[in-house]
């Protein structure tokens, strides 16, 4: 799946483009996603080093308006790669089989097993799993 959603960078690689507001506009919104990934894993890694953090659930930054902000930040990553490839003006729309099948995987599949393993490990998953987006950042739920 990885190599299927690298392959709009086909259309920015093989063939001659100019650097165009769109190209930038994508290279941009690639960027902020690295970023969001990066902050998000960050907060994580520093949440776990904490030894009083053992056996609960981070629900702060990011954490707080989605359950998995670095999966948020992936899928970004390979939309905007897609992006990029549009930004050529040669790649073809049905292209867009290569973020959406990194979508699905993440939607189905890594998600899924994420929350499976935390409601088994962490008490207080269940209510956090019911007033948090699933990816999207979005207020908690009351």
């Amino acid at each position: 799946i990885v190599n299927l959603s690298l392959y709009p960078l086909l259309y920015v690689f093989t063939y001659e483009i100019s650097i165009t507001v769109s190209l930038c506009i994508a290279l941009l919104f690639t960027f902020i996603a690295v970023v969001l990934e990066t902050i998000a894993d960050e907060q994580m890694r520093n949440f776990r080093n904490n030894p009083s953090s053992k056996g609960k659930t981070m629900k702060y930054k990011l954490w707080k308006y989605s359950r998995h902000p670095n999966y948020l930040g992936e899928i970004c990553f390979w939309f905007g790669i897609y992006f990029m490839g549009l930004s050529s003006n040669l790649a073809p729309i049905w292209i867009i089989i290569c973020p959406l099948s990194m979508l699905a995987l993440f939607i189905f599949a890594s998600c899924p097993m994420m929350d499976e393993r935390s409601l088994k490990n962490r008490k207080d998953y269940k209510e956090y799993m019911e007033k948090t987006s699933q990816l999207l950042l979005l207020p908690p739920k009351n």
